[in-house]
């Protein structure tokens, strides 16, 4: 952390980010993010201190301002979508058509070869 805030980073680019950190101790990610968050905090905080910005919050406000936008249903792209993939999904299966039953048959008696599904009582 210290070669990073100092500039003489020896493994990584000297970014100011949890990635150049992790990359510079030679830790997985999550072990900053998951389970060493004290450390991740203090070196965020470390950076305010300086008056440094990584641009992180930056990038974070553009991506939350984007993403408001982007989370419209009625864009133009997205109602295009929806109408293929509703046609396509009526192609693969189709709606399910009412059989017609076959008016010689009586209601209550089973198709021939078919066992009946509910069996009058007593008849087990």
């Amino acid at each position: 952390m210290n070669r990073i805030l100092a500039g003489t980073p020896e493994r990584s680019n000297g970014a100011l980010t949890v990635i150049a950190l992790v990359i510079e101790v030679g830790v997985p990610r999550n072990a900053l993010t998951r389970c060493h968050t004290d450390l991740k905090d203090e070196f965020y905080q470390r950076i305010r201190d300086r008056g440094a910005d990584n641009g992180d919050e930056a990038r974070e406000a553009q991506r939350s301002q984007a993403g408001l936008g982007g989370l419209r249903r009625d864009r133009p792209d997205v109602v295009v979508f929806r109408d293929e993939l509703l046609a396509l999904a009526e192609l693969v299966a189709p709606a399910p058509r009412r059989v017609r039953r076959d008016p010689y048959r009586p209601r209550g008696r089973p198709a021939p070869g078919r066992p009946a599904t509910n069996p009058p009582p007593g008849a087990r």
